[in-house]
């Protein structure tokens, strides 16, 4: 049982290792995507362009968020407390690109900043010190 115990951390680095920097990866570009979109509002059209593209990595790098929340709880190596939270992250990343497409603005504007803060506050529970 020792050896188990000893080896645990050892198995589970990996997999916070891609925790961490995928969501530090969703955070750059949900910071990103505010930028483009403010820079849009200069009048030139290929930031709209970059923001679009910026919504497809967010998409990717939501969906590698929740592969990696899941591969750290799986089975039995870390808590699944991050699960939800990447799930609800995904899920209105898909609803914010839904939104961005249909100009639904006066939404589109409030989500982004949710999704910011979530993720954020998801970077920051993956840097989270924890027990092995």
């Amino acid at each position: 049982m020792t050896a188990v115990q000893s080896t645990a951390p050892a198995i589970r680095a990996p997999f916070v290792l891609l925790l961490r920097v995928s969501a530090v990866l969703t955070m750059a570009v949900m910071l990103w995507q505010p930028t483009m979109a403010g820079l849009f509002t200069t009048g030139r059209v290929s930031y709209l362009t970059l923001h679009d593209i910026g919504a497809g990595v967010a998409a990717l790098l939501a969906a590698l968020d929740v592969v990696a929340a899941v591969l750290l709880r799986w089975p039995g190596r870390g808590s699944a407390a991050l699960i939800p939270h990447a799930v609800a992250m995904l899920v209105l990343v898909g609803v914010q690109m839904a939104l961005g497409f249909t100009q639904l603005v006066a939404v589109h504007i409030p989500l982004g900043v949710l999704l910011f803060g979530m993720a954020l506050g998801f970077t920051a529970r993956a840097f989270a010190r924890r027990k092995s």
